[in-house]
C-alpha cells in the first residue's frame, strides 16, 4: 500500500482515490505539510495549486530540499 500526503483541497478531491490501495493523509496547508513530512514517510505528495499560508511553488522547493527522492505532483 502506498502512503500519500495530499496537501490542500477538501475530501471530495480525494474521493476518486478511495478505491485504490493507497493510504491518504490530508492536510490543509503547506506549513502542516512540512510538519507531517518531518514525522512521516510518504511515497508521494499531491499538492493543490492554491495553498493558504505557503505557496505551492515555495512548498515544492522546501519538499525538494527535504526529500530528494520523492516525486511531487502539482
Amino acid at each position: 500500500m502506498l502512503d500519500v500526503l495530499f496537501v490542500g483541497g477538501n475530501k471530495n478531491e480525494t474521493a476518486p482515490l478511495d478505491d485504490l490501495p493507497i493510504n491518504i493523509d490530508q492536510v490543509q496547508n503547506g506549513m502542516i505539510a512540512l510538519s507531517a513530512l518531518n514525522t512521516e514517510n510518504y511515497d508521494s505528495i499531491i499538492l493543490n495549486d492554491q495553498l493558504p499560508m505557503l505557496a505551492a511553488s515555495r512548498l515544492i522547493s522546501e519538499i525538494r530540499k527535504m526529500l530528494r527522492t520523492k516525486p511531487a505532483l502539482a
